[in-house]
């Protein structure tokens, strides 16, 4: 990264960077205007303040509400219930998709089967007991 990141490309860097952190979660990489500037290898925190400043603790407020905390560290029952709700939808994401797939693959076998495509040679390598 260039050391002389400045205005537009330096605001770039950050919500770049922002959005790596809010990524990997609170654990993995905290967000902290410390951990910014070290981050962006910048000598001073004075280029870290108003809106920039204002960003990193938005995305700070949103990492914590996502790992279930507030900014004083502690859990809160509202939040772990919000929390699961969003986890709960995310499951249904994820079955509606797996379903969808496996609709998409029996489609696929029937077509090939149709053909006259002997499937069960070519489908022994996913069973779990190929003995």
């Amino acid at each position: 990264m260039p050391r002389n990141a400045r205005g537009q490309n330096l605001d770039q860097k950050l919500e770049k960077l922002l959005a790596e952190m809010l990524t990997q979660g609170f654990e993995k990489a905290p967000i902290s205007r410390t951990s910014v500037q070290e981050l962006l290898r910048l000598k001073s925190r004075s280029t870290l303040v108003g809106r920039r400043g204002e960003k990193i603790d938005a995305a700070r407020a949103a990492q914590l509400k996502a790992s279930g905390s507030y900014d004083d560290g502690k859990r809160r029952r509202l939040l772990l219930e919000d929390q699961n709700e969003i986890l709960k939808k995310k499951v249904e994401e994820l079955q509606d998709a797996r379903n969808h797939y496996v609709e998409q693959l029996l489609t696929i076998v029937q077509q090939l089967q149709s053909k006259g495509v002997n499937i069960e040679e070519s489908l022994v390598v996913l069973r779990p007991n190929r003995l």
